[in-house]
């Protein structure tokens, strides 16, 4: 007799990667621990720049010594 895992396959998801199918419990552990069943939102940009606001003066920079 066949036994038929009911909870494969599945949709995996990650952070930044695509959405994966897996088919058994071993291709879900190999896709390691940054791997969900839920989907989570999009991850921030890494270094995100603060907007100045309109009105800031930018600084010149400074001259260089001779």
């Amino acid at each position: 007799m066949i036994h038929v895992n009911p909870d494969y396959p599945r949709m995996m998801f990650h952070r930044t990667d695509e959405p994966v199918t897996v088919f058994s419990e071993e291709e879900e552990a190999a896709l390691g621990p940054e791997w969900s069943r839920r989907i989570w939102p999009a991850a921030p940009p890494e270094d995100p720049q603060p907007e100045a606001p309109p009105n800031a003066k930018r600084r010149k920079p400074a001259a260089q010594a001779t």
